[in-house]
């Protein structure tokens, strides 16, 4: 922006400090080829004239925002360009904020920390710029806290998502369904189409079964949460968890995730992939590209264990993905639901029907 512009301007001038300028094309460090997927973005990173390619498995244009500003930062504490985006792209990003639960069939589903409503409009908008099919927002208001938002909120859903499942979030000691009659008004004077599933998990399921291609789901306003609380009580509730057993599929436990090499394998895939591409397969080559990178992560002297099965074992990027969705693997493992007595029984209502939460 100007303020930007006339910041690097003014601080060049000075002369004290390095500076770099990032982001236009025109900029010193910027990005060419930006392509944006459901599940990940790709681009090639550009720097006084060097050219590295890079696969960062977060959503979103902010995420290559984000990447050039710690490229940035890299660059000017002496590390090389193409071993701080490699090591960049191996970041698994943070539980909870636009973090993708699934991405298969045609259907992802993220989710999202936002439980306000400027939060909720910017992740909303950041969906809609990768979303081929609609952009469809789960999210409900917690309890015991501002009213005044609830509107605000449904407001945010009717704006930018393309169709909304009203439900609970954390309803404390008051009733879901009061919750949500606070949350319908914002849908007033807007055509856009949603249900209410007043029991979260089984809202959740509603917005999956009723996908269709190329939509992607986002769960807003839980995002790392793994409880829902209840009249003082915190009951487990953990939304990958939801999503993977609604399909069976493996719930990927984020507690115990360094301890399993093919589940941190997965989430570093674009490292591994360079690697593989640069023919690096042996130990003794690993070990070798480890110390080119060790001072950017652990401070430990001995690589990254799933990086050095992998290679030991020669496991390809092909067969990777095999590997990693065996459901015998040590930590992939099933997490109970809330029992039933725990949740608010489900109300399903439809748009057009006049909702209305009895």
């Amino acid at each position: 922006d100007a303020y930007g512009q006339r910041l690097y301007r003014e601080l060049t001038e000075r002369g004290e400090y390095p500076v770099t300028a990032f982001g236009p094309a025109d900029a010193e460090l910027h990005a060419e080829n930006i392509s944006l997927q459901a599940d990940r973005c790709s681009c090639t990173v550009c720097y006084n004239g060097k050219r590295c390619e890079a696969i960062l498995g977060l959503p979103g244009s902010f995420s290559v925002e984000n990447m050039l500003t710690a490229v940035g930062l890299l660059l000017y504490c002496g590390y090389p360009l193409q071993e701080s985006v490699a090591a960049l792209c191996s970041c698994k990003g943070v539980p909870g904020r636009t973090e993708v639960c699934l991405s298969q069939d045609g259907i992802t589903v993220i989710r999202d920390y936002a439980h306000t409503p400027d939060s909720m409009v910017n992740v909303l908008q950041t969906v809609k710029e990768f979303a081929k099919g609609r952009t469809v927002a789960v999210f409900g208001c917690g309890g015991d806290r501002d009213k005044t938002k609830r509107p605000r909120m449904g407001k945010a859903a009717a704006d930018w998502s393309d169709f909304a499942v009203v439900t609970t979030d954390n309803p404390r000691t008051e009733e879901p369904a009061a919750i949500i009659r606070d949350i319908l008004p914002g849908f007033d004077d807007s055509n856009t189409p949603y249900e209410v599933v007043e029991d979260r998990v089984e809202a959740i399921h509603w917005a999956m079964d009723h996908a269709q291609k190329d939509d992607v789901i986002v769960l807003c306003g839980k995002g790392h949460e793994t409880y829902q609380e209840v009249n003082h009580q915190k009951f487990h509730m953990d939304e990958r968890e939801i999503v993977a057993e609604h399909l069976n599929l493996p719930a990927f436990n984020h507690h115990r995730a360094s301890d399993d090499a093919a589940t941190v394998g997965y989430m570093l895939i674009p490292f591994w992939k360079m690697l593989h591409e640069r023919g690096i397969h042996t130990l003794q080559a690993v070990n070798k590209e480890m110390e080119k990178l060790r001072p950017l992560g652990s401070k430990s002297n001995r690589f990254p264990k799933h990086i050095i099965i992998l290679a030991r074992n020669k496991v390809g990027l092909k067969n990777l993905y095999q590997l990693i969705s065996a459901s015998n693997l040590k930590y992939f493992k099933r997490t109970p639901r809330i029992p039933a007595r725990s949740r608010a029984r489900s109300v399903s209502v439809s748009a057009q029907a006049g909702p209305s939460v009895p």
